[in-house]
C-alpha cells in the first residue's frame, strides 16, 4: 500500500532503532492501583533531588541519571496514598520498580489544597518537551467549567476567541489555531471546526491533566501537529467521587457542571454534564452591535471503565448541542441571508464515540483504540448559509514493548477515514480520505545523562500522497538542576475549509479557494532549557524555547479590501521563528510570581515579496501573582495578559491593531469540599477601539470586516463560582 521508498525507509528506521549494547543508571517501572490496573499522571520523584516525571497513559515511568547510593522513590497521585519505596542504586546498572497506590479519600483533601494553584509544569521524563497542567488546576481556572477559560492566559497559548462569534482554538508558536492537534486520551477527534466549535463544551470536571507539546512532536501525534499537540487526559472512573461547579456573571452568563463517578453493577463508570448559556444580546456601548456571543449550550457524557486481570477495557460517548448567535441586536429568525441587517446564526450538533482496550502480553503491552465522530454545522454568516457534515473514524492498534530499562519501542497501525461535505461553491470544498498510516518510534536511555526518542510516521493518502514524516527528540540533563531538550520533526496536512479554521473568523463572506490549492508541509526544530531549583523556603523555575518552522505551501488568506473578498492560495515560501520564555518563583509562604512571554515573526513571500502573517499576534506576555492563605484556604490570584500588534491587511483604517492588556481578578474560599470563587475578568475594562461592522460604500450592504476583530468588544465582568468536590 506504501510506495517502495517510505517502506524502505521505514524499514532502515526500524533497523537503526534496535536494541544497543550499554547500560546507565535509570529508574523506570509502572504504577498501578489496588487492582493491578496502570495509573496514568501519577507523579513519581527522587525525593531530595528534582529528578521526577509522570506516568504515561499505561502507567509506565522513566527517570534517568539518577545517583549511585540509597534513594528513596515517592509516588504519588491525588486520590490515592502517597507511597516511598528505598532503594539501592548501584552505578551503571537499571532498577525496574512496580508501584502500587491505594485509594485514600482522606488524605486527598490536603493535597487538592498544594496542588491545586500549580501552574504548568514541564514533565523531567519525557524527551519531547511536554507542559503538564494538573486537573486541579484548570477546575480553579475556568470560570465557567469548560477547558477554554481554563486554558486562558496559560505561557504560549492563544486561547482569545473572536469577539463576535465566540469561535477558539489553542494556537502556538505564532501560529493559528488550524495548526494544532487537539486529541482527547490519544485520539485526535478535535479537528478544524471540532476544536473551534467543540472545546468550550469539554468540561475540566472529566480531565486528569492536560498534556501540551509545542512545536516539533513525536511520532504518537498525527501529521497535521505542525504548530504542537494538547492531549486532553480524562479522570478514570473513582469509587463514589465527583465534582459540582455552578457559575454566574453579572451579563447573566450562567453555568453548570457535573461529574459523578461510581461503580454500576460491578462496573467503574462516570457520568457528567455540562449545560452553560449566554441569554442576553449584549450591547452596552448601544452600537446595535453585540459584544459577545449570545449562546445555549449542553455537552453529555459517560464512561465505564473495566479490568479483567491483565487486560482493560474502556468505553464512552459525548453528545454536544449548541447554538449561538452575533451581530446586529435587532436581527431575528426572518433575517438568515439578509444583506441589510447582519447576522451570524451558528448551530452546532457533534456526537462522540470511543473505545480502549488494553492487554498484557509476553511480548509487550497491545493497546486497541477506536472512535468515532460526527460533527453538524447548520449556520448563516451574513448572506452566506453553511450547512457542512464531518464524518471521522480513527482506528489503531499499537504495541509498547520493552528490550530493556534503557530502551522501549513502540509499533502502531493506524487506519483515518474523513469525509467532510458542505453546500459551499466556493470552491473544491468536500474532500473524502481514506488514510493508512504506520508509526514506529525508540526510546533509547543512551547514558545517565542523554535520552533519546526518534521514531517516524508513514501515511498513504487513497489518489494522493505518501508522507513519510521522521521525527526525534533529544534530552540531557547534566544534573538535578538542568534540563535540555533539542527536538526536529514534519508535518503535512491536506488543505479543506474544515481544516482551514481562519474561513470560519472570515465569516465566510466572499471566501473563495482555488482548485488547484497545494497541501501544506513543514520541517520545524525546537530547543529547550529547563532551570529548575528546590530549596527550604522557595522553588524556582526557568523555561526557555526557541523555535524554526519552514513550510512549503503553506496556506494564506490573501486579504484585500473587504468588500473585494478574501482568497486562500499557496505561499511561495513561509517560515514561523521565535523564541518563549516563563519564570516561576514560589515560596512557602503562599506566594507565588510568573511572568513569561513569547515572540513570533511568522512571514510569507509571493509575487510582491515577503509579508508578515495577518492577524496574528506579534508577541504576547502573560503573569500572575497568587497568594495561598493555607489555614483559612482563601486564595488570591492577578492574572495579566498582554496582546502584541497583528498586522492588519491593506484597506483599513490603520496597519496594525494596537496592542492591549487584559488583567483578571480572582478570590476564592476553600472550607471542606466547598469552595466558593470570585473572579473579575477584563478589570480594566478595556475594549477594542475599532468597529467591525462595515457599509459596502458601492452596494450599500452590511458586512463584518472579521480583520477588523481582534480584541474584545466586551468590558469587565463580574461571575462567580461555587464548586463542591468529593472523593477525588
Amino acid at each position: 500500500m506504501f510506495t517502495y521508498k517510505a517502506s524502505v525507509s521505514c524499514l532502515v528506521l526500524t533497523l537503526l532503532l534496535l536494541p544497543f549494547a550499554g547500560h546507565a543508571t535509570t529508574l523506570s517501572g509502572i504504577v498501578t492501583d489496588e487492582n493491578g490496573s496502570p495509573l496514568a499522571g501519577v507523579n513519581v520523584l527522587v525525593v531530595n533531588t528534582t529528578r521526577g516525571g509522570a506516568t504515561d497513559l499505561w502507567g509506565s515511568f522513566m527517570i534517568p541519571a539518577v545517583s549511585a547510593g540509597e534513594v528513596t522513590i515517592r509516588a504519588s497521585l491525588i486520590g490515592y496514598t502517597t507511597v516511598d519505596t528505598t532503594i539501592t542504586v548501584n552505578e551503571s546498572e537499571t532498577s525496574s520498580l512496580q508501584l502500587a497506590l491505594a485509594v485514600d479519600a482522606v488524605s486527598m483533601e490536603v493535597v487538592v489544597l498544594v496542588a491545586e494553584r500549580e501552574s504548568s509544569t514541564v514533565s523531567l521524563a519525557e524527551p519531547v518537551r511536554t507542559e503538564v497542567i494538573s486537573g486541579d488546576a484548570l477546575r480553579t481556572s475556568s470560570t465557567d467549567g469548560g477547558v477554554r477559560t481554563a486554558l486562558a492566559g496559560t505561557s504560549g497559548l492563544n486561547t482569545r476567541p473572536c469577539a463576535l462569534c465566540g469561535a477558539a482554538g489553542i494556537g502556538m508558536q505564532g501560529l493559528d489555531p488550524s495548526y494544532t492537534e487537539v486529541s482527547v486520551d490519544g485520539m485526535p477527534i478535535l479537528s478544524g471546526l471540532g476544536a473551534v466549535y467543540g472545546l468550550d463544551a469539554i468540561a475540566v470536571a472529566d480531565l486528569a491533566r492536560v498534556e501540551v507539546q509545542k512545536g516539533a512532536v513525536d511520532s504518537e501525534a498525527s501529521s497535521g501537529a505542525m504548530a504542537g499537540r494538547v492531549n486532553l487526559v480524562t479522570r478514570k472512573p473513582g469509587e463514589s467521587s465527583g465534582s459540582f461547579q455552578l457559575s454566574g456573571a453579572g451579563t447573566l452568563r450562567n453555568s453548570a457542571a457535573l461529574s459523578v463517578s461510581g461503580s454500576a453493577l460491578g462496573i467503574p463508570a462516570r457520568i457528567s454534564g455540562t449545560w452553560a448559556s449566554e441569554p442576553e444580546r449584549l450591547d452596552r456601548n448601544g452600537d446595535q452591535i453585540t459584544d459577545a456571543p449570545q449562546y445555549d449550550r449542553l455537552n453529555l457524557q459517560a464512561t465505564v471503565w473495566k479490568n479483567f486481570g491483565n487486560s482493560e477495557l474502556r468505553f464512552g460517548g459525548r453528545v454536544m448541542r449548541e447554538s449561538r448567535f452575533a451581530g446586529e441586536t435587532m436581527w431575528t429568525e426572518a433575517d438568515k441571508g439578509s444583506a441589510t441587517i447582519y447576522g451570524r446564526d451558528i448551530n452546532t450538533n457533534r456526537t462522540d464515540v470511543s473505545g480502549r482496550f488494553l492487554v498484557d502480553s509476553p511480548i509487550g503491552r497491545w493497546a486497541l483504540e477506536s472512535a468515532l465522530v460526527n460533527h453538524q454545522q447548520n449556520s448563516w454568516y451574513g448572506t452566506t448559509q453553511f450547512n457542512a457534515e464531518q464524518l471521522l473514524s480513527i482506528n489503531k492498534l499499537t504495541l509498547n514493548h520493552d528490550w530493556s530499562e534503557a530502551q522501549t519501542s513502540r509499533i502502531q497501525a493506524q487506519y483515518r477515514y474523513e469525509d467532510y461535505r458542505d453546500n459551499l461553491t466556493i470552491g473544491n470544498t468536500d474532500r473524502l480520505d481514506r488514510v493508512p498510516e504506520m508509526a514506529i518510534q525508540h526510546t533509547w536511555q543512551m547514558s545517565p545523562f542523554f535520552r533519546l526518542v526518534a521514531g517516524s510516521r508513514v501515511s498513504h493518502y487513497v489518489g494522493g500522497d505518501d508522507v513519510l514524516l521522521p521525527r526525534a527528540s533529544l534530552m540531557y540533563q547534566p544534573d538535578d538542576h538542568w534540563t535540555m531538550l533539542l527536538s526536529g520533526g514534519t508535518g503535512y496536512r491536506p488543505v479543506t475549509i474544515f481544516s482551514l479554521d481562519k474561513a470560519v473568523h472570515a465569516g465566510f463572506d466572499n471566501v473563495s479557494v482555488p482548485e488547484n490549492l497545494k497541501p501544506e508541509r513543514s520541517r520545524n526544530v525546537t530547543a529547550a532549557v529547563q532551570y529548575r531549583r528546590v530549596e527550604f523556603f522557595s522553588t524556582t523555575q526557568v523555561d526557555l524555547a526557541t523555535f524554526y518552522t519552514e513550510f512549503d505551501n503553506k496556506v494564506i488568506l490573501a486579504f484585500a479590501d473587504h468588500s473585494n473578498g478574501t482568497v486562500y492560495t499557496n505561499a511561495l515560501d513561509a517560515y514561523a521563528r521565535g523564541v518563549e520564555a516563563q519564570v516561576t518563583h514560589r515560596w512557602n509562604s503562599g506566594w507565588s510570581v510568573s511572568l513569561g512571554g513569547n515572540f513570533a515573526d511568522v512571514q510569507y513571500l509571493d509575487d510582491s515579496g515577503w509579508h508578515l502573517a495577518q492577524l496574528q499576534n506579534i508577541y504576547t506576555a502573560n503573569g500572575s501573582i497568587i497568594k495561598d492563605w493555607t489555614v483559612p484556604g482563601i486564595t488570591f490570584e492577578l492574572k495579566m495578559s498582554h496582546y502584541g500588534p497583528q498586522p492588519l491587511p491593506a484597506g483599513r483604517s490603520r496597519d496594525e491593531s494596537p496592542s492591549y492588556t487584559i488583567f483578571d481578578l480572582g478570590l476564592s474560599r476553600k472550607v471542606g469540599p466547598w469552595t466558593l470563587a470570585t473572579s473579575i475578568e477584563n478589570l480594566t475594562d478595556y475594549v477594542q477601539p475599532d468597529d467591525p461592522l462595515m457599509v459596502d460604500p458601492l452596494t450599500g450592504t452590511r458586512e463584518m470586516d472579521s480583520a477588523m476583530i481582534y480584541g474584545p468588544l466586551l468590558g469587565r465582568v463580574f461571575s462567580v463560582s461555587l464548586i463542591r468536590t468529593w472523593g477525588m
